[in-house]
């Protein structure tokens, strides 16, 4: 099933430190489920992001286990990974881009810094490093 991400909130309870997303899968059925991503990385969706939601077997419970940006274009190509942050208004601010050549940029409105294939790097077009 898929849903539109409402809102997002922080939920601590036993100890347990779960991210829950209120969800709207239409027909005004409001839920509030809790999001289960990938370790190690610490990234929640926007409001107005769309939810995959997951239903527990042999209840009326469900998860949401992968979420899109519907309003940003996907950048990344086979194999390479972006992660990026996103304003208030969903635009995209920052982002480290790990590209299938082998280099790695980390770059937000203001400048950039590379890390090239061969170990050179570059910042803002001005200074290198060379290995």
């Amino acid at each position: 099933m898929i849903a539109k991400i409402l809102s997002m909130s922080t939920n601590s309870e036993g100890g347990e430190h779960i991210v829950d997303c209120k969800v709207d899968p239409g027909g005004g059925n409001i839920k509030t489920i809790p999001l289960f991503a990938t370790p190690g990385i610490d990234a929640r969706p926007r409001p107005g992001d769309y939810a995959a939601l997951v239903s527990h077997p042999g209840d009326s419970h469900a998860s949401v286990v992968a979420t899109a940006d519907p309003d940003n274009e996907c950048v990344a190509g086979d194999g390479e990974a972006r992660l990026y942050a996103r304003d208030g208004s969903g635009a995209t601010i920052a982002w480290v881009y790990v590209k299938s050549d082998g280099s790695i940029r980390v770059e937000n409105d203001n400048g950039f810094f590379e890390l090239e294939p061969g170990g050179r790097v570059v910042i803002n077009n001005n200074l290198t490093v060379d290995p």
